[in-house]
């Protein structure tokens, strides 16, 4: 299954990452500041071929842009 999640920096995003992540699922962890986040890093680091982190704003059209071409290089999103 492929899941698209945002406000995988921390929260319940992240915990939805970390349990779809660890049911097999291949994950586009969605983030304004992945890269402040310890604990995305770390299952960037732990799942590196089952996650795609994507740094997106929501409320810049630009940011959700590059979610909509990431979701066409997937082929499909399951949930």
């Amino acid at each position: 299954m492929k899941v698209v999640i945002t406000g995988t920096s921390r929260g319940i995003g992240l915990e939805l990452a970390q349990l779809a992540l660890s049911k097999g699922f291949e994950v586009m962890a969605v983030a304004r500041s992945p890269e402040k986040s310890k604990g995305l890093l770390k299952l960037k680091g732990d799942f590196k071929d089952k996650i795609e982190v994507v740094t997106s704003d929501l409320h810049d059209p630009d940011s959700v842009e590059r979610i909509v071409a990431m979701v066409s290089e997937w082929g499909a999103v399951d949930i």
